[in-house]
């Protein structure tokens, strides 16, 4: 199931207030995915859990991209799957998907003005699959496949490469709901956005606030589990939000 962007409207997060596709608050720096090579790979992947919440914000640049915001793994090393957003121009420019492996694309929602900033929120409970766009549940399903499955890159798979921008990637080990999805959403604090909504500290928080040379993506969570930038520009990846 696609749900449009009128579907949900109006918006009530502040990117849409204020008509400019970014929110009234900063969180410092973002960091920028080339859509040719650059990609994230974690020196340890997240562990798999029967509950977690994956909480990020990010846009994309360019009409070219093809590229996934993480991809996993499985223990054995095989059955990747992951979340992908169209950067193309057509008919699908926008589009968010999920691949499990195995079957075609499962289309997700079609994200209103992909080149503004939106904050998404992914939700595992067991075998069921939540996914919410700018505090709003836009998508369920179960996915059976999931139950051995840890993520190990940001915006990459196979062969394609996330063309966007990605900043406050945090990641707790149980279910953040309805609520809380709208509170991260709607949230108007300045930095440490995760931390600040009062939820305890992520296991993994990625906050992407690195500056120029920095080839590292920090965890400031309570997992410590650096990744490591590949590819990448470490002079001009990093960029003002």
């Amino acid at each position: 199931m696609i749900i449009s962007p009128s579907a949900i409207s109006p918006y009530r997060i502040a990117t849409y207030q204020s008509g400019g596709g970014t929110p009234p608050f900063s969180f410092g720096n973002a960091l920028r995915f080339d859509g040719i090579n650059d990609y994230v790979s974690l020196i340890t992947s997240v562990p798999n859990v029967t509950q977690q919440t994956m909480s990020w914000w990010s846009r994309l640049y360019g009409t070219t991209g093809l590229g996934y915001f993480f991809s996993t793994s499985h223990p054995s090393g095989t059955n990747r799957e992951g979340l992908r957003w169209d950067g193309r121009t057509g008919a699908t420019y926008g589009e968010i998907g999920y691949f499990d492996g195995g079957s075609p694309l499962n289309s997700i929602y079609t994200a209103p003005t992909p080149t503004d900033w939106h904050h998404f929120q992914m939700v595992r409970n067991g075998t069921s699959f939540t996914f919410y766009v700018n505090g709003v549940s836009v998508y369920s399903a179960t996915i059976t496949n999931m139950s051995d499955r840890e993520i190990a890159k940001f915006g990459f798979l196979g062969s394609n490469y996330f063309m966007g921008d990605m900043q406050e990637i945090a990641i707790w080990q149980n279910v953040l709901g309805d609520a809380t999805s709208a509170g991260l959403g709607y949230n108007s604090g300045n930095g440490n956005f995760a931390t600040d909504m009062g939820l305890g500290t992520p296991n993994r928080y990625y906050r992407c606030n690195g500056t120029s040379g920095d080839s590292t993506l920090v965890d400031e969570g309570s997992d410590l589990i650096d990744g490591n930038l590949l590819n990448f520009d470490t002079a001009a990846c990093w960029i003002t939000r």
